[in-house]
């Protein structure tokens, strides 16, 4: 795997330090960046403390990841917002989970703690391909590595 400039960066989410090499979406007030635990292939989120300029970045590049995922995996998708503790939020940092659509949605309510962590370097590997295609996607403002 080849070395990029956002190899060297650390991104904090909600106390949890992300490597860059994780990252596959930099704008102004968003980072993509691949799940540690995904229910399913192509589970990713996507965070920031927001106003309102950020929360409809948020949104627009949540519709970008989607628009980019169908194409890897050929299905509809679910984006899902945890607000707090009850709602199942981990991570005290705002997130949207894109999710492709899977036909046993009972993965959708195997707790956190059950789902074994990736692997850096397949984590790694995942965040590059996604890099690519939204290379090739041309999708605005993504700051190129």
């Amino acid at each position: 795997m080849k070395s990029t400039g956002i190899d060297s960066f650390i991104f904090n989410f909600g106390g949890i330090k992300i490597p860059g090499k994780h990252v596959f979406l930099l704008r102004r007030n968003v980072v993509g960046i691949v799940n540690l635990k995904p229910l399913t292939d192509g589970h990713v989120n996507r965070m920031k403390l927001l106003n309102e300029a950020e929360t409809l970045d948020l949104w627009y590049s949540a519709m970008e990841v989607q628009k980019t995922m169908e194409d890897i995996y050929k299905r509809t998708f679910t984006c899902v917002v945890q607000d707090g503790p009850e709602a199942g939020q981990t991570v005290k940092q705002v997130h949207i989970h894109v999710l492709p659509h899977v036909e046993d949605e009972s993965i959708f309510i195997k707790a956190s703690e059950e789902r074994k962590p990736r692997d850096n370097d397949v984590m790694a590997e995942e965040a590059e391909k996604y890099r690519k295609l939204f290379e090739q996607n041309n999708v605005a403002d993504v700051m190129r590595w």
